[in-house]
């Protein structure tokens, strides 16, 4: 893949030159990513090689540790048999699994929204659990920075002020240490920035018809269909 992309780029520059500086020529991204996938990559890549097999593995590894993670909330929620059907529909749903043979940080985000939400079940028995959803929340805010407006829900379900000041002090420490390097490395405070997503989605108003229709087809059920 390209060494200059958000996501093998900054992973192959962490084996290379130990920064973030995205490919091998120190090209800097103009998309601001967060830096746990490209790790997660990087030691990957250091482990089996600098092989499509690698990340292909890495995602599948996120990909069934959510299975696995979503059947734990599962047996929580639902009584008897009838909570093995959730984790069973992600599994058999073909979007998430075809993200697994992309070098991208969608099968990772998965596995973070369902860690973070078994820590967050799991966080009455033990305040460890809590650190551990804090700590999942906010990496997947890096991630994803638009999940930062989400941030208030959790704390509205934990009902105890000494909590939720332990599950937003941890998620806010990674999201504001990496906006604190970036604002040294790259002088900007932002810890991701999605233009290039909203550019790619506003040229899709002017779509002809035929063009809609394929690409409702191609969410839907897969893109040789549409």
């Amino acid at each position: 893949d390209d060494p200059r992309s958000p996501f093998v780029g900054p992973a192959l520059s962490l084996l290379e030159t130990r920064t973030y500086n995205y490919g091998r020529e120190g090209h800097i991204s103009p998309t601001l990513r967060g830096p746990s996938y490209p790790l997660a990559l990087a030691a990957t890549f250091l482990l089996f090689g600098k092989y499509i097999g690698s990340f292909v593995f890495l995602n599948f590894v996120f990909f069934a540790s959510s299975i696995v993670l979503l059947w734990l909330i599962s047996k929580r929620l639902i009584v008897g048999k009838w909570a093995i059907f959730p984790p069973l529909m992600l599994a058999l749903f073909w979007e998430p699994a075809s993200m697994v043979w992309l070098p991208s940080y969608e099968a990772f985000s998965l596995f973070l929204v369902t860690g973070a939400f078994y820590g967050f079940f799991r966080s009455r028995e033990h305040t460890a659990w809590l650190v551990f959803s804090g700590a999942l929340f906010g990496i997947l805010i890096l991630e994803r920075p638009v999940l930062f407006y989400f941030l208030p829900i959790p704390l509205i379900f934990l009902w105890n002020i000494r909590r939720a000041a332990i599950f937003l002090l941890i998620a806010l420490s990674f999201v504001g240490a990496w906006s604190f390097r970036n604002h040294l490395v790259l002088n900007t405070w932002q810890w991701g920035t999605g233009g290039p997503v909203l550019l790619r989605r506003s040229t899709q108003v002017d779509f002809s018809r035929d063009h809609v229709i394929a690409m409702i087809l191609s969410f839907s059920f897969g893109d040789y269909l549409g």
